[in-house]
């Protein structure tokens, strides 16, 4: 049960839809606290948890990238020693 919670959790804070959400989300509280739109404190606030949604998906974000580069490396390392393995067979099998 928790790993499919954290499954998804991780599914929603790396899509870029969020991303974007937050972003508009910070970017108009904090414009309507400027133009005295909205209270100094709801705007204050609204701000600061968009900062804090945004540290947190930019921190997914890496971390996805640093394990995709080391999925892709373990792929890379796999596939090369099946190619040796295929090269010493073949030449193993050669004649002389």
């Amino acid at each position: 049960m928790n790993a499919i919670a954290l499954t998804a959790t991780q599914e929603i804070v790396s899509n870029p839809k969020v991303a974007v959400s937050v972003f508009t989300a910070t970017w108009w509280s904090g414009t309507a606290t400027l133009l005295e739109w909205l209270p100094t404190g709801l705007g204050m606030l609204a701000t600061s948890v968009g900062i804090c949604l945004s540290i947190v998906l930019i921190c997914t974000h890496i971390k996805k990238a640093k394990l995709d580069e080391a999925k892709h490396k373990l792929e890379m390392d796999l596939l090369s020693a099946k190619l040796s393995a295929a090269r010493d067979k073949t030449k193993q099998e050669e004649p002389d």
